[in-house]
């Protein structure tokens, strides 16, 4: 009954959350040793990227019509929005993850560090509430994926 109600389990979690994911990570401070941390990704479906892309294309179209009813501005701003908005809708549809919170100790003064929602690159830099020394955070299993391939 234990193994029936863990894969029920599983399956649900599957079903309502496919594309997130909770990676253990790496936390580091120049000249301290590092830490281990945990991040939880949340993967973008194609569907997801292109509405987070109309919606930012959207607002620099909106600003640009808003824009007309200024004097002298309305001659710029418009055509400038306009390709303000194809370059953020380029790079926003290229996203392929957010983070959705990311959690771990701090090298120097050992304080929990805890990151909000935002668009994942790597690494994450930060510096901590208690002390703040700059740190950074890269996944824990990038050092050896960028280990294999300069072995070939």
């Amino acid at each position: 009954m234990d193994a029936h109600t863990a894969l029920q389990h599983t399956l649900i979690s599957l079903l309502w959350s496919p594309m997130e994911r909770t990676i253990d990570t790496v936390i580091s401070a120049q000249g301290l040793d590092a830490t281990a941390g945990t991040a939880r990704i949340h993967e973008l479906t194609e569907q997801e990227k292109t509405s987070r892309a109309r919606k930012a294309a959207g607002a620099c179209v909106a600003i640009g019509v808003v824009s007309l009813a200024i004097p002298l501005v309305h001659f710029v701003l418009p055509w400038f929005m306009l390709i303000v908005a194809s370059v953020v809708y380029k790079k926003v549809s290229q996203q392929s993850a957010v983070l959705m919170e990311a959690t771990g100790p701090c090298p120097k003064c050992g304080a929990t560090m805890s990151i909000e929602e935002q668009t994942l690159e790597w690494p994450i830099e930060w510096n901590c509430q208690g002390c703040r020394k700059s740190t950074s955070m890269m996944p824990a299993e990038s050092s050896a994926e960028t280990a294999e391939p300069s072995a070939e």
